[in-house]
């Protein structure tokens, strides 16, 4: 599978206008770094943990935006859940096995040794950490000025 077909597998779902709570930094393969001028393999975050590609009215690169912004929302629960979305939503069971594709086309596309694709996956692990903490807090209410000053520690804005 290639990440096209895995594109299309993802659920067309709407966001209320304007939103952008989900707008935090995210893992990518080098092919979608690649196509929207982004080094390295994830994007940059400013000290409220915003993406860098985040504007007062949405995404500067909606259109050519990476799978994990594209999967966001599109599942009815766990980490990738909205409450602010609508469409057809998948099982948490059909998201998770979507997000199993999306980690299987890393490792084959990569062409990473073992011991870096867990590196690489670690650090995925510790942006989804950070943006499930924003959410939760976005979800509650809170709009601290700082989101990430708790954990701040464990990655480092613009790595």
């Amino acid at each position: 599978m290639n990440l096209k077909t895995l594109y299309k597998l993802i659920p067309d779902i709407k966001c209320v206008e304007g939103c952008t709570d989900c707008c935090s930094p995210v893992y990518m393969l080098p092919s979608e770094a690649k196509r929207i001028g982004v080094e390295g393999l994830n994007t940059k975050w400013d000290a409220n943990y915003d993406c860098e590609f985040k504007t007062a009215t949405g995404c500067s690169i909606y259109e050519n935006r990476p799978f994990i912004c594209r999967f966001f929302g599109c599942s009815e629960h766990g980490i990738f859940s909205c409450n602010k979305v609508t469409g057809n939503l998948l099982s948490e069971e059909k998201a998770n096995a979507l997000l199993g594709m999306y980690i299987d086309i890393c490792i084959k596309s990569n062409n990473m040794p073992s011991g870096e694709i867990g590196e690489a996956m670690h650090r995925h692990d510790q942006l989804m950490d950070l943006r499930g903490i924003k959410l939760q807090r976005l979800r509650e209410g809170e709009r601290p000025t700082k989101f990430i000053v708790d954990i701040s520690d464990q990655v480092k804005p613009g790595n």
